[in-house]
């Protein structure tokens, strides 16, 4: 499969990612779209078996409360690791909208893996592909906005 190819499969794949981030299945899109988006038309989108085009794809994101550039690659390391801060996101009183994703997402993240450390949390490469992906935010976008709320720690050098 050549490149291009792959990089379209993979951005459908992300798509499928934001749906089930934003908690919908594809009965559930149909339903609170009031039938604008067909389950099986959704679904063969994230298969790819339909063509989906580039307007389609804005108003699908728009629907999901996403940005275009969550559709795109990702240029991260495999065994890339980053360090989210959870006494400064606990300490949000009011979050925007991206700190109250970020805090969902990692609360989720850790009682899946049975990680109760309360001061930080280590995130592996695929968490941080869909935190991106759920946020809207990605490559190094994703990062400063870590970085201005002060919730990524440093790394050691």
């Amino acid at each position: 499969m050549d490149t291009s190819r792959q990089e379209y499969r993979d951005a459908l794949t992300r798509l499928r990612v934001l749906r089930e981030q934003s908690g919908l299945t594809l009965k559930k899109v149909e339903e609170v779209s009031r039938g604008r988006w067909k389950a099986g038309a959704v679904g063969s989108y994230e298969r790819g078996s339909r063509h989906l085009t580039l307007e389609r794809a804005f108003e699908l994101l728009d629907f999901y409360g996403a940005q275009i550039s969550a559709l795109a690659p990702s240029s991260f390391d495999e065994n890339f690791r980053a360090t989210i801060d959870l006494r400064r996101l606990r300490a949000f009183e009011s979050a925007d909208k991206f700190t109250q994703v970020i805090k969902n997402l990692v609360q989720n993240l850790k009682s899946k893996r049975g990680d109760w450390n309360t001061e930080v949390a280590s995130i592996r490469n695929s968490d941080i592909q869909a935190l991106q992906a759920a946020t809207g935010y990605l490559d190094q976008s994703f990062f400063n906005a870590l970085e201005i709320r002060g919730l990524l720690v440093p790394r050691k050098t």
